[in-house]
């Protein structure tokens, strides 16, 4: 698997009709840091995932991934709002759909380290809606990402799962050591996995706040994550 890659996002301006989404938005994410973004719903935080994905090139100003464009850098892992899994193909499947030339034996290795062992035959309709969000990820891994971009992939379902899935997530970077961007609307999420929060408002978008988090995530207790998700929030002072 590869590294984690640096991010580097120049954005002079983005237009969605006469209205500017960003301008003069810039930030530099370093090789395996974790980043969270968080901000108001429509203030664009999937559109500039989108950005440096290489999805979305109507823009002016830069992206670049590892020193490339998105265009020519490697393709990144992507794990979008919904697990997006193609219904008529398998577990194994859907892996080998991002990655032709991943082994079958690699495949059911991944789909074993997201604890779904036994069930690498599965459709995506046999499976629990928790368990095709871990074949998601799998899948983001499959193409040997050096980025990794999550959009909201804690969306709609209970906290008893987004407990399961952070655990797992920790898992995966602590791992791979993959850059990690990662969008979400719940501070608590940013708290508990991210080495870095940044939080962008307004429009055009701008950055009002960038907190770094530097305790490790294995030693994140459910106390340090509840007062650092009120420090994001601005509810636990400075």
């Amino acid at each position: 698997m590869a590294s984690g890659v640096p991010v580097r996002i120049d954005i002079s301006e983005k237009r969605f009709g006469d209205t500017p989404l960003f301008r003069d938005l810039g930030l530099e994410i370093a090789g395996g840091e974790v980043l969270a973004l968080i901000g108001p719903s429509g203030v664009g935080k999937s559109t500039l995932l989108r950005m440096v994905a290489g999805i979305d090139t109507d823009f002016d100003g830069l992206v670049e991934v590892d020193g490339k464009s998105p265009e020519r850098a490697p393709v990144p892992g992507f794990v979008f709002q919904d697990p997006r899994l193609l219904p008529w193909e398998t577990a194994t499947g859907n892996l080998r759909v991002v990655n032709p030339e991943l082994p079958v034996a690699e495949a059911h290795k991944l789909l074993g380290e997201m604890g779904l062992a036994g069930y690498e035959d599965a459709l995506p309709g046999q499976l629990s809606g928790g368990m095709q969000r871990r074949v998601a990820l799998a899948r983001a891994l499959a193409v040997a990402p050096g980025l990794l971009i999550l959009d909201e992939p804690f969306v709609s379902i209970d906290r008893k799962l987004v407990r399961e899935l952070s655990a797992l997530l920790i898992e995966v970077i602590e791992r791979y050591g993959h850059t990690v961007i990662l969008v979400t609307h719940d501070p608590e999420d940013a708290a508990r996995l991210a080495d870095r929060v940044v939080v962008i408002e307004g429009r055009p978008a701008t950055v009002v706040e960038d907190r770094r988090i530097t305790l490790a995530r294995s030693e994140r207790d459910d106390a340090m994550v509840a007062a650092e998700t009120a420090r994001i929030t601005g509810e636990g002072g400075a």
